[in-house]
């Protein structure tokens, strides 16, 4: 079986420049432009299933836009059927038990485990 394991992600919006194309935060275009090629890459060299090993996002409280380029980043993925997983990290964790983490805001996306 191929997969694409992958991690790290950090998708946020971190100090920088607006990006000229799309008017968001820059770094965080570069983050979403780079998980976008590691799920198309993958697939294009016949991945089954996509692993992602934690940290997708750089805190437990992702913004909406975040979320998105996240959805974004997996769907070629998820259009073509191939189940991707997604592993807690220690940024997507809240210190709170009672507190949701990042992945709980993924869930409702079909596909992700």
């Amino acid at each position: 079986m191929k997969f694409v394991h992958t991690a790290d992600w950090h998708l946020s919006s971190q100090r920088s420049r607006l990006d000229s194309e799309t008017g968001l935060n820059a770094r965080l275009i570069d983050f979403y432009r780079c998980a976008r090629f590691t799920v198309e890459d993958g697939l294009a060299r016949g991945a089954q299933a996509i692993l992602h090993a934690g940290d997708a996002f750089h805190g437990c409280r992702p913004t909406p836009t975040e979320v998105r380029l996240f959805r974004e980043a997996v769907g070629p993925a998820l259009e073509a059927g191939v189940p991707v997983v997604l592993l807690l990290g220690n940024h997507d964790a809240p210190r709170s038990p009672v507190e949701r983490h990042a992945l709980d805001l993924l869930r409702e996306t079909e596909g992700l485990r």
